[in-house]
């Protein structure tokens, strides 16, 4: 289910500020890879930010990031679907992600109900 609130309008039971990140500004162990939990955790950040879990832009992800000093080469790193996990024993693997972040259009995003129970510790891959 894609999760995108509308001013006034009602409200997903998890709220991006319910979502605790690590000092790092990760998610903790939701994902299965750091990488994935630190562009999850600026994700939840962009979203505390806005106080919803609102649709958005790759320019204003990446100007967010921009604005943390976060990478913005890939701000949705394996949130969108497959990933190939670059760990030396499995070098090139395929896994089979799931879908956390959808485009609805060319340009618009929005984050799925499992990408908030995974950040907030409530499914686990």
């Amino acid at each position: 289910m894609i999760v995108i609130e509308q001013p006034g309008g009602e409200h997903y039971t998890i709220r991006p500020c319910e979502i605790a990140l690590t000092p790092a500004g990760a998610v903790q162990g939701g994902f299965g890879k750091q990488q994935i939990e630190r562009v999850a955790g600026h994700l939840v950040r962009f979203f505390q930010e806005k106080e919803a879990w609102i649709s958005f832009t790759l320019d204003e992800l990446k100007d967010f990031f921009a604005a943390h000093d976060w990478d913005t080469e890939n701000p949705l790193c394996g949130l969108t679907g497959h990933w190939v996990d670059d760990g030396e024993d499995v070098a090139g693997r395929r896994w089979n992600s799931e879908v956390f972040v959808y485009f609805l259009e060319e340009d618009i995003c929005a984050v799925t109900d499992s990408f908030i129970r995974r950040c907030a510790g409530l499914a686990h891959h």
